[in-house]
Order: structure tokens, then sequence, then C-alpha cells
């Protein structure tokens, strides 16, 4: 049996180790998808490459061999090694070009050489669900990610806003500042995603914690809307309605602060605020906004088996496994078709003057897989499973995380190198994985908001 098995692999990869002939020239040898596989010639020896398959990136490893590239047999026990930057400075600029690309996953060589070419040359002006859809199978997540960054760079408001958060990170002789100049004029008021709730205590996750602690470190007065963890998005809304008025009746001005789910929930409940109060409401930060559903919600209808569990999971005497019985349940309330009918009616949400601030997460690279992130497994499993193919941030696919401009034509947003969770990402060299990081980009959005310098 085992030799059958055996036979059958040497079957299936025979066509994938063998190479036409080139001549005696520097010259790469492609199979049909376009990837070199074999380059003749390199300071005498002929050099061989393949790759792994990892999620969002792919390591290029090589080999050299005195052996013809066509006699694939004696391939079999070359001795492989990674790619490095020193090997690499001996190829010409053309291949290191072309296993750039592969290393990003890419499955059609482009000619263009930076992201900002292939746009101009494809007079692409926005980015679409359609465009990441064509994008991300043809050159990979990691290239459309990029086309998604550079498209929203080129706005000139996006620009200045990333350099005023840079700058803020770079001053390296001060600590982050609590803003407690606006503490009698301003509060945040906060609409917790699917799941999130301020009274978890100590049994929180750790990111809970590490977001409640960061806002409440900005020296301003907190309120969190009080809502169903779990619940429906409209429900949720009529709750968060009469709260947020309240908030807006008192003295101070407020700044919407909203995260995943929470998001369509506070668009939804501004629609019935009263248009005289609006007026003081001077800034929304939208953090990894959930402005369609998510892939796992998607696919709920057609995977039994967390129906078939979330009955006993919620009576099971362990928080954590209530909590995951619940989940369960609550991603019939985060469908496409139920985010789109939310926004269908909030078209008059949010005042035209109001400034919102997008916060995305775009995996840029697999630092965030290398991060140890808790999104790691989520990223890896929708990969293999191919639920979502496009580029994503792990649960929602770009752009959107994004509210819409229609929603909120004035709007800036900052792109970190991230997952849905973000505090695994990065912004250019900081992690946000250290809290000072986290704090001084929450401080200096709210500046930019404010105004402040």
């Amino acid at each position: 049996m085992a030799f059958l098995c055996l036979l059958r692999t040497f079957i299936l990869v025979l066509p994938l180790l063998s190479f036409p002939v080139s001549g005696k020239e520097l010259s790469v040898v492609r199979q049909p998808n376009g990837f070199p596989r074999c380059v003749e010639n390199i300071n005498g020896h002929n050099l061989f490459f393949k790759w792994s398959r990892k999620p969002l990136t792919r390591i290029i490893y090589y080999a050299y061999s005195r052996v013809h590239c066509s006699n694939w047999k004696k391939r079999i026990n070359v001795n492989w090694k990674t790619l490095d930057e020193e090997t690499k400075s001996h190829l010409s600029d053309e291949l290191r070009f072309e296993l750039e690309q592969i290393a990003k996953k890419s499955n059609e060589l482009r000619e263009e050489r930076t992201v900002s070419e292939f746009i101009d040359k494809r007079n692409i002006t926005v980015f679409t669900r359609a465009l990441n859809r064509e994008l991300t199978p043809r050159f990979g997540a990691i290239f459309a990610t990029e086309v998604f960054k550079e498209l929203i760079e080129r706005n000139p408001e996006n620009t200045e806003f990333r350099k005023f958060v840079l700058k803020e990170l770079r001053r390296n002789d001060s600590p982050s500042k609590p803003l407690t100049m606006w503490k009698d004029k301003i509060k945040l008021v906060v609409s917790f995603g699917l799941g999130w709730s301020a009274d978890y205590g100590k049994a929180a996750p750790y990111y809970i914690r590490d977001f409640l602690s960061d806002i409440e470190s900005m020296g301003l007065e907190v309120v969190y809307l009080d809502k169903n963890p779990f619940g429906m998005v409209k429900s949720n809304a009529e709750k968060m309605a009469p709260q947020i008025e309240d908030e807006l009746r008192k003295d101070k001005s407020v700044i919407l602060l909203s995260l995943c789910k929470g998001t369509p929930e506070l668009l939804s409940a501004l629609k019935d605020i009263d248009p005289a109060l609006k007026s003081k409401i001077v800034g929304h930060v939208n953090l990894s906004g959930m402005l369609t559903g998510t892939f796992f919600a998607d696919i709920a209808g057609s995977v039994i088996l967390p129906k078939l569990l979330s009955p006993f999971m919620k009576v099971i005497p362990l928080n954590e496994v209530r909590t995951v019985g619940k989940m369960a349940d609550a991603t019939s309330y985060m469908k496409s078709t139920i985010i789109a009918e939310t926004l269908s009616e909030v078209r008059e949400a949010t005042r035209h003057d109001m400034l919102t601030v997008n916060v995305t997460g775009a995996p840029l690279s697999d630092r965030v897989l290398k991060n140890g992130s808790p999104m790691s497994p989520v990223l890896k499993y929708n990969y293999w499973q191919k639920f979502l193919v496009s580029a994503n941030d792990g649960f929602i696919e770009l752009p959107h995380t994004l509210v819409p401009e229609e929603l909120a034509p004035h709007q800036v947003t900052l792109v970190l190198d991230a997952s849905h969770m973000l505090s695994d990402g990065f912004l250019e060299e900081f992690a946000l994985a250290e809290r000072e990081t986290r704090r001084k980009i929450y401080q200096s959005i709210l500046r930019f908001i404010l105004k402040a310098d």
C-alpha cells in the first residue's frame, strides 16, 4: 500500500520536474504558469528554484547543480537553501524581480516594476471589491493590498494624516501624553464589536484589556455604549441611539469610536438621533469596521457543526465555551445581506462635515503570521479552505473595512500592515504589540481630529 501511494505521488510530480532545455546563454526556463524553475550557467552552474506554499507569501529556495535542467532524476537529493540577499545579488535584475513576485504568491508575472506604475498603466482610480477579486488570484493578496494602500495614499489628506501619526511615533524623546487639556470639553463614546464588553475584568482576553487600558489612558472621559455583545445590528442600534443622545445633551462634545460590528451599529443608531444634537459630534474613529459581512457569517448556513454544538456549548459551565457558543449563533447577524440592508437605511446617518478616521488592517507582508497573532489561525484557515480568496484582514474583504464615502465624504484612512485585530500589526517600523506605539497612534488620531499639535 505504501509503495502504491509513493508511486502515485511520483506520477503526480513527474510533470513538474521535467524541464525543456534552453541554450547555454543565461536564460529562464518557464512552466506554463510562467514561473522560472531553472536558470543555466550562473557562475558555471545550473541554478534550480522551488518555493513553499505558505499563506500570504512563499519562501524561495535555490540549489546549484552540475546536472542539466532537464535531468529531473538528479534533483531529488539536491541541497536546497533559502534564497538570501547575498545570493540574490548575483542574479540578474529581471530574475530578482520575477522571484520577488513569486514570493508574493503571484500566479501571473507582470511587467510593471512598481505598484504606482501598475496603477497608472491600467488607469486604476479606485479600489473596489471587483478589482480586489481580479488582482488577488493573479498577483497575490500582498500585491492587492499594496495597490489598496497606494490608491488610498494618493489622496493628499491621507498622506498628511499618515505623516502626522508617524511624526508622533518618531518622537523618541517623549512618552505618550494624555490629552488632559481637552478633558473638560471632549469625551469618547465607544461602540464595541462582536463579543466585546467593558466589564470582562481580569477574565478578558489580553487584547480587550489592552484596548480598554489604551483608550482610558487618553485622559478623556470614556463612555461605553450598553448593548448586547452578541445581539443583532438593528436591535443594538435601537438601544444605542438614546444613549448617544443623552451624552450629546450634556456639556462635552463627542468623538465616536467604533470597532468591527460596532461600526454599522453606530451608523444605524445615528439615523435616529436629533439632527440638532449631531453638531456636537466632532469626529468618528472607525477601527476595522465591518461594512460588509464576514466570510464566516456568509458560509455559516452551509456549516452544520456550529449549529449542532452551540446549544450544548452555552450550557457547559465554562465562560469561554459559552462565549464560543454565543459567537456561533451571532454569525447569523453578520451576513453580507444584513449589513448591506443596514447601510442602505443609513445614507443620511452621518453629518457631512464630521471627520471620519478609518484605521484598517491590510496584511502587506507575512509579519502578522510571524508575530504570533491570535488571528494567525483564522488567516491560515481561510487561506487553506479558500472561503475568501481576495485580499482581506482575516475576516473582512478589502475595501469593506472603510466607511463608504457616500456616508462620510470627509474622511481619512490609515493603513496598517495588520490583521483585523490591528494590535498585531505594524506601522512602518513600529509594532503595535508595543503599548507605547498603540497609545501614541490613538493620541495622534484624536489630536488630528481636534486639530491640536
